[in-house]
C-alpha cells in the first residue's frame, strides 16, 4: 500500500492532482503564477513523516521522502504544472457557473458541487480581477433563509446588475409541492447577502418543462430579460424592478435544446447558446443558434463545445456553460463545467463522476462570418491575466 494518498496546500487544485501510486510520482495542478512557491502539505495512509518541508520550486521534479512510524520508507517524486483549469480547483467542486463584470471585477455565480445528488444547501460567489486568480466571496445566498424553498438543494444561478441593485436568479425545490422553482433574490452588493423576494418568480408545474437554468440578460438599449427552462425554452421581458415579467412569457424553443441556455449580443445579432443532453452523460455539449430579437426562437443549431475523449484528456460533459465578452474589446470566453479530472469511475470505456463537476473557462472566437468556432476545451485553460481595460 503507498503512503501517499492525497495532497493539498494553498494554490494547488486538489481535484486535478495525479498521483501514481505504482511509480510513486505526483504531479500536482497549480495556480498559474505561484509554481516556484509551493508548500504541499501529504495525506497519508499511516502516521508518518514528509521531508523536506517548506515551499519549494516544482517547476522541475523534486524528491520528498516519506518515513512511516513502522520504518517505512517510500521516495517519490513530485512535480507542479500550472494550470488554469478547473478555475476554482483550490475552492472544490463546482458546476454551472455563470460569469459575468460587475463593479469592475469578473464574477462567477456556480452551483455548489460535490454533494450527493447535488443537493447544496446554498450559493457562494467568486471574483476576480484578471481571470487567473479567483477569491472566494463566501456564502452569498443560504436556502435555510429562503421560506418556499426545500432548504435543501438549489442549482444554476444567474446574477445582473441594474440600478445600484444586484439581483441573482436560481432554481431551488418547493417545501409544498416538490416542483423545481425559479426564484429571484436581490442584494446591495454583489458579494451579497441576497435576500429572496418570498415567493418563486416562476412556480414549477405552470409551464411544460422544468424551470430551472436562468439567463439574465440586458440588451444594449438597457431592456432586461429573463430565459430559463429545461425541455423548453422561456423568454420573459423583465420589469424595471427586476422581480417582476414586463411581457408574456413566451416559448421559443429550438430544436435539439435540453437546458441552460446563455444569450450574448455581437454586430445586431443574438447567439443563443444552450446544452444537448444530460449532464451525467460524457456527450453533453454546446450548441448554438441565432435570432434578429430576444423574444424569437433561434436558427441553426451547431455544436461549438464538446468532449475531448482522449487517454491524456478526458474532457468529457462539457456543457452548462456561460459566455464573457471582456468590456471594451471582441475578445470572448466561455465557462463551462466538466467531470472533474482525474475522474473517479470507468463505466464501459467512458468515465463518470456523477455530481462531481469542475468550471473550466477557455478562449471562444468568431469567425469572418460571425459564426462562433468551434471551441477547444483544454486542461491548462487561461493562465495569461485579462485585465479589464487593458
Amino acid at each position: 500500500m503507498a503512503l501517499i494518498t492525497g495532497v493539498f496546500g494553498e494554490y494547488i487544485k486538489c481535484f486535478n492532482n495525479i498521483i501514481d501510486s505504482e511509480n510513486r510520482s505526483i504531479q500536482l495542478a497549480v495556480v498559474p503564477g505561484h509554481i516556484s512557491g509551493i508548500e504541499p502539505r501529504f495525506e497519508l495512509s499511516v502516521p508518518g513523516s514528509v521531508a523536506p518541508s517548506g515551499k519549494r520550486d516544482l517547476s522541475s521534479p523534486t524528491v520528498y521522502t516519506v518515513t512511516a512510524q513502522d520504518g517505512t520508507i517510500e521516495e517519490w517524486t513530485v512535480t507542479a504544472v500550472e494550470w488554469g483549469n478547473s478555475i476554482l480547483g483550490q475552492y472544490g467542486l463546482f458546476g454551472d457557473p455563470n460569469i459575468t463584470v460587475m463593479d469592475g471585477r469578473y464574477y462567477i455565480y456556480p452551483t455548489t458541487d460535490g454533494v450527493s445528488g447535488w443537493k447544496s444547501t446554498y450559493f457562494k460567489a467568486f471574483s476576480s480581477d484578471d481571470l487567473v486568480h479567483w477569491r472566494d466571496e463566501g456564502v452569498i445566498l443560504d436556502l435555510k433563509d429562503v421560506p418556499w424553498s426545500l432548504g435543501m438543494y438549489g442549482w444554476a444561478p444567474t446574477a445582473a446588475k441594474r440600478n445600484g441593485k444586484y439581483y441573482f436568479y436560481y432554481s431551488s425545490g418547493n417545501k409544498v409541492n416538490g416542483h423545481k422553482d425559479l426564484g429571484v433574490a436581490v442584494a446591495d452588493s454583489p458579494n451579497g447577502p441576497f435576500v429572496d423576494k418570498g415567493e418563486p418568480l416562476v412556480p414549477g408545474g405552470t409551464l411544460p418543462g422544468q424551470m430551472i437554468d436562468s439567463q439574465a440578460f440586458i440588451d444594449d438599449d438597457g431592456t432586461p430579460y429573463l430565459f430559463w427552462g429545461n425541455g423548453r425554452l422561456y423568454a420573459a421581458r423583465l420589469s424595471e424592478d427586476m422581480t417582476s415579467f414586463d411581457s408574456e412569457i413566451k416559448d421559443i424553443t429550438p430544436e435539439h435544446f435540453t437546458e441552460a441556455v446563455f444569450v450574448v449580443k455581437r454586430r445586431g445579432k443574438y447567439y443563443f447558446t444552450w446544452s444537448e443532453g444530460n449532464t451525467e452523460n460524457p456527450d453533453y455539449c454546446v450548441r448554438c443558434g441565432v435570432a434578429s430579437s430576444p423574444m424569437e426562437t433561434p436558427s441553426g443549431c451547431g455544436v461549438i463545445l464538446s468532449q475531448d475523449y482522449t487517454d491524456d484528456r478526458r474532457i468529457q460533459c462539457t456543457g452548462h456553460h456561460s459566455i464573457l465578452n471582456i468590456p471594451g474589446t471582441d475578445d470572448w470566453y466561455i465557462c463551462y463545467h466538466r467531470f472533474n479530472i482525474p475522474t473517479t469511475v470507468n463505466v464501459g470505456g467512458g468515465y463518470y463522476a456523477g455530481s462531481h463537476r469542475e468550471a473550466a473557462l477557455d478562449k471562444m472566437e468568431f469567425d469572418e462570418n460571425g459564426n462562433i468556432r468551434p471551441v477547444l476545451a483544454t486542461l491548462k485553460g487561461v493562465t495569461e491575466r485579462v485585465k479589464i481595460g487593458g
